[in-house]
């Protein structure tokens, strides 16, 4: 009997996405990251000391806040660049808590299928595939609302 709850615990555990979502990331790594691959191609944020990163294009997201928002929920212009996938998500009432935010930034299409039980395209085409790379970014967004 224990060797079956055993079994089926590494079973159950392994069949969940590899992604470590212990909250450790590292704030300045995230902004190193943030700043130096793509993200700011699509996306803007104000660091609390007021500079602004990221492209000044009003259709980019402002990802300034969005640990804790819900999902798609950017108005103006940038809410164009929502997929049908992330509007669906937002439907079903996904929130970005750093979890989500974890496994989303790590594997966007990943997360979006599993989240709306099937299969979806992001507009966000590539993830880090680097669970602490995204721990990082995500510490590094958690520290914009502090």
């Amino acid at each position: 009997m224990k060797l079956k709850i055993a079994f089926s615990a590494l079973v159950l555990g392994t069949a969940m996405p590899a992604i470590a979502q212990d909250g450790t990331g590292e704030a300045e790594a995230g902004q190193a990251f943030f700043q130096q691959k793509m993200c700011t191609t699509c996306h803007i944020v104000t660091t609390n000391d007021g500079t602004r990163m990221g492209s000044p294009s009003p259709i980019n997201i402002d990802l300034s806040g969005v640990v804790g928002s819900e999902a798609a929920s950017a108005e103006g212009p940038s809410s164009s660049r929502y997929s049908a996938a992330m509007k669906t998500a937002k439907e079903k009432g996904l929130v970005w808590t750093e979890e989500n935010l974890i496994a989303f930034i790590t594997s966007p299409q990943v997360f979006l299928s599993e989240y709306n039980g099937s299969s979806a395209v992001s507009s966000m085409p590539l993830g880090t595939n680097d669970a602490e790379a995204s721990e990082d970014i995500v510490a590094f967004l958690a520290s914009l609302s502090e």
